[in-house]
């Protein structure tokens, strides 16, 4: 049997993992703690 995960699971799994990627990647980079910064960073890097 499949098990159908809710999507406040699935999302709070996301949330979680991204939080995780978002910290090592502001620890790894010595970013300042300044979230806006960062998101624009990520943003238009891509």
């Amino acid at each position: 049997r499949i098990h159908h995960y809710s999507v406040s699971e699935v999302s709070k799994c996301l949330r979680n993992s991204f939080c995780n990627l978002f910290y090592s990647f502001i620890q790894n980079n010595k970013f300042p703690p300044n979230i806006f910064a960062v998101i624009k960073f990520i943003i238009f890097q891509n």
